[in-house]
């Protein structure tokens, strides 16, 4: 025999349940998964990524002060550069920048982390290995041209 409580009790289990997995992150609709892109001679690829679970809103991707592109999480952006010292923003509410060499022929990976509490940007410059490893799971964006 089930008491009165059972009832209101699985509404609200069945809520918490999907409200819980609301916030979980998913993969965005377009794009593909990462694929080294081929770099043409005399220059770079810097590859611009989010995987964290934070907020969803757009950063946007600025290299050498020119808008490259937004990514939200689950998603990259690949910039073919010419060789040399190039700075890298990423920016919404607040910004980070880093400077990163990138010799000819060589691809040079930069997460994009969003605090969970604050929303303060930071803008990591992992090695290429782990690079590769943390980008697997993310979805090309188109650059801006």
């Amino acid at each position: 025999m089930t008491s009165q409580l059972d009832l209101p009790f699985t509404l609200l289990l069945a809520c918490l349940t999907v409200a819980g997995l609301s916030g979980c992150q998913s993969a965005p609709s377009s794009g593909s998964y990462f694929r080294p892109e081929p770099v043409a001679a005399g220059m770079g690829m810097v590859y611009v990524y989010r995987v964290d679970g934070s907020g969803g809103e757009a950063l946007e991707v600025v290299v050498d002060g020119a808008s490259r592109g937004f990514v939200r999480r689950g998603e990259y952006v690949a910039m073919p550069v010419e060789p040399g010292e190039r700075f890298i923003r990423v920016q919404a509410e607040s910004s980070a920048v880093r400077s990163v060499s990138v010799a000819p022929g060589e691809s040079r990976f930069l997460e994009a982390v969003v605090e969970r509490w604050g929303g303060r940007v930071a803008l990591d410059v992992p090695g290429i290995e782990a690079g590769r490893e943390r980008i697997v799971r993310a979805k090309q964006v188109a650059p801006i041209e």
